[in-house]
């Protein structure tokens, strides 16, 4: 240290100076981590790989890693409605119709309709969505295979098992028929 200074004084106030410079830069590294990280597929593989919540232990990986949010969001509120709708939605798109029954006590039937597409906005690797020269945003339709079904099917029975409930779901493709 006394590179920086020639008495203790001047060596104390270089050390003060550059553990506040040292302070200053981890915070905005930490706010900037936790910005990117929030969110990312790469803690969804954390989470899920650490077995942090055992009740989804028994969905695929990369779903998880994609969907976590909702599933957490979903979790909050579990045997809601709201929760169901929220979850599917986030998942399969907006376009879809859901129509919820019980055909009697702690049984709910879960129609939804409309899932063979879904409408995604096209981004940029840096999460930048895609405009026209108008400024407006690009949304491009995606298929919902039959694996985002599987896996959406045990999430919704994992949100209802703690109330209870024995759940039942129905997906079609096609829209919901006019009454």
């Amino acid at each position: 240290m006394e590179l920086f200074g020639k008495n203790k004084e001047e060596i104390e106030k270089f050390k003060k100076i550059w553990l506040d410079g040292k302070k200053a830069n981890i915070i905005e590294d930490l706010v900037k981590m936790n910005d990117e990280i929030i969110g990312s597929r790469f803690l969804g593989y954390i989470l899920y790989d650490e077995g942090v919540f055992e009740v989804v232990r028994n969905i695929d990986r990369e779903f998880f890693a994609a969907n976590y949010l909702a599933i957490f969001e979903s979790m909050k509120k579990a045997g809601i409605y709201d929760s169901y709708s929220f979850l599917l939605k986030q998942v399969l798109g907006n376009g879809i119709k859901i129509e919820y029954s019980s055909p009697k006590p702690r049984h709910l039937n879960i129609d939804i309709w409309g899932i063979g597409a879904s409408e995604a906005m096209l981004t940029t690797d840096d999460d930048l969505w895609i405009t026209t020269d108008t400024g407006l945003g690009i949304l491009a339709t995606k298929a919902n295979p039959p694996f985002v079904i599987t896996q959406l099917n045990l999430i919704l029975k994992i949100l209802a098992n703690p109330s209870g409930t024995y759940l039942t779901t129905e997906f079609h493709s096609e829209s919901k028929p006019e009454a």
